[in-house]
């Protein structure tokens, strides 16, 4: 069996995606591991796991490309097209049409939130998160946050985020989809800046997220 890759579901779920032969014919399979705490070294393989024929990998491809844009097409999924990309030298000045700026309206607006957080990169050949990165998170939405950390970390990876909310403790996962040059970080506090989107919250965690952002909205406690 060789491990071709893994698709995070929770902090305590994820899908591994293996090759394997199932009598002399190659099949892919796409099997749930997971752990029931961080003492476990290592995450387990559960028992429920799919086995597809790779001569179907395209039909397979075509489901999940459909199901993107049901998703994208219900304001459930956002993903940026090549189109919508404006490459700018330093110093360009960009004139955005007013359809263009009113389309690039947050869909979830964020509040100011300033608290000290701690993220963990997450290591894609490791189960468990990697050491902790410290920092602050300056505002927060239902559908991500800007923080600012001690360590430049890298585009397009997934981080362990954790803080405490109104007394409450918060936990997420994220995707780092936007990171500041080295030159570009705060130079009073060394942090630099990294735009997140949630990839995965319990229940629990995305009801104290919303109750923070409400609060905030109507100018509650900060």
């Amino acid at each position: 069996m060789e491990r071709l890759g893994r698709v995070v579901c929770s902090q305590q779920e994820e899908i591994w995606v293996s090759l394997l032969e199932v009598q002399g014919r190659p099949h892919l399979e796409f099997r749930i591991y997971g752990t029931s705490g961080p003492g476990n070294a290592s995450p387990a393989p559960r028992r429920e796991a799919i086995v597809l024929p790779i001569d179907q990998i395209p039909s397979l491809l075509r489901a999940l490309t459909s199901a993107q844009e049901v998703c994208m097409s219900r304001g459930l999924l956002y993903d940026p097209r090549p189109g919508a990309v404006v490459t700018m030298d330093r110093g360009d000045a960009v004139t955005m049409p007013l359809s263009r700026r009113a389309s690039a309206a947050r869909r979830d607006p964020r509040v100011p939130l300033q608290l000290r957080i701690e993220c963990r990169l997450v290591d894609p050949d490791k189960f468990w998160p990697t050491n902790p990165v410290s920092g602050e998170i300056r505002d927060i939405s239902l559908g991500g946050a800007q923080v600012w950390l001690l360590q430049r970390l890298p585009r397009f990876k997934q981080v362990d985020l954790g803080l405490v909310i109104d007394g409450k403790g918060f936990q997420a996962r994220a995707h780092i989809v936007s990171v500041d040059l080295e030159s570009q970080k705060e130079p009073t506090t060394g942090f630099h800046r990294h735009g997140l989107r949630w990839a995965g919250m319990e229940p629990k965690a995305r009801e104290i997220l919303a109750e923070a952002i409400a609060s905030r909205s109507k100018g509650g406690k900060r």
